[in-house]
């Protein structure tokens, strides 16, 4: 075998890492809306078997006073009837919609939910759902996601070029892509730079740049498989190195994701077997979100599923103020809601 294919056959098992990691990346991004129709009806069902008194939890959490005061019931009144809070609900909802449209495209919709529109100009909102649908971020493809908050909002809108919390927020965030949309990832500019600057110190062969070529996606029941060709960087294709690797995504705890079941096919690596179960205990985890934690953001997943249809997610984001100071003390609905469970850590 030649040097230059044996310095590839070398460097396989980090470029194998960076192939998987892309998928569950582009489904988050973010670093992440709608589920796909299964998930909703599975959802559909469960929501119809709670019964009446699901309804009453929920009109309940509507009710729960916000941790901040708000216009008093007779202003909230005269403003629904006179139609102001619609009028606020709607610009709102417009004026969000506009801004992530043209920072991401695709079809955008957002719902601003009003205590009142006296409330709204002091930067205090109900709630707020958003949807997106073929968006873009830096080139990347992030399928549909929906994401909504199941607690107030309170903005600080002193400096309308950088409005921030003054409360933590915990948003649901649901993501789904298709086979073609992860492939369609794979082949983007954004994450076939990082496949590119792939580097790896290896004794007496020095630092290698991988980059992987024409990467192929196939779901077989909750198998991910990836046809591609591992080459030198500007090298020819003909120099590449073909690989099959497959494996299952698994879902540990709620901040890490691992690859199991790892199985790497190529005619020119030797003993494969032997190889793939090296390549699995070096790797995992693929991600470990709470590397990405910062002391105004965290993210957890609750779910990650692979199926024929695609890959599905959910998972929880918690945004708290840049500023400490705006940021008022913690109230018993905070606690309640999971955040202490994802709060962000100071780096």
């Amino acid at each position: 075998m030649k040097n230059g294919r044996l310095k590839l056959l070398s460097s396989a098992l980090s470029a194998t890492c960076f192939v998987f990691s892309a998928c569950p990346l582009a489904s988050q991004s973010a670093e992440t809306l709608d589920a796909t129709n299964s998930s909703a009806k599975a959802e559909a069902a469960k929501t119809e078997t709670a019964g009446s008194s699901a309804t009453k939890s929920d009109a309940a959490k509507t009710d729960t006073p916000p941790p901040f005061k708000v216009a008093g019931k007779v202003s909230r009144t005269l403003q629904t009837v006179t139609g102001l809070n619609l009028l606020g609900s709607v610009v709102a909802g417009q004026t969000a919609r506009m801004v992530l449209k043209k920072k991401i495209g695709g079809d955008v919709k957002v719902k601003v939910k009003l205590y009142s529109f006296t409330d709204l100009l002091a930067g205090k909102v109900k709630g707020v759902d958003c949807s997106l649908k073929g968006s873009n971020i830096k080139g990347v493809n992030i399928g549909q996601v929906s994401a909504s908050t199941n607690q107030p909002v309170w903005l600080d809108l002193h400096d309308k070029r950088h409005i921030q919390l003054k409360t933590p927020v915990l948003v649901n965030v649901k993501a789904a892509l298709t086979k073609d949309e992860i492939t369609s990832a794979l082949k983007s500019e954004k994450v076939s730079k990082s496949l590119r600057g792939l580097n790896l110190d290896l004794p007496g062969l020095g630092a290698q740049q991988l980059q992987v070529v024409n990467p192929k996606v196939d779901i077989v029941e909750d198998n991910v498989c990836i046809d591609a060709l591992l080459k030198a960087e500007g090298a020819d294709d003909s120099t590449g190195v073909p690989l099959k690797i497959t494996g299952k995504l698994r879902l540990k705890g709620d901040d890490r994701v691992e690859i199991a079941d790892l199985k790497v096919e190529s005619s020119d690596i030797i003993e494969p077997e032997k190889f793939a179960n090296f390549a699995e205990e070096l790797l995992n985890p693929l991600i470990d979100l709470r590397r990405m934690d910062r002391r105004d953001h965290a993210f957890r997943l609750t779910t990650l599923d692979i199926n024929q249809g695609g890959l599905t997610s959910e998972g929880r984001l918690i945004l708290a103020p840049k500023n400490p100071q705006l940021a008022g003390a913690p109230t018993s609905s905070t606690k309640s809601s999971g955040i202490a469970e994802v709060g962000p850590k100071t780096r």
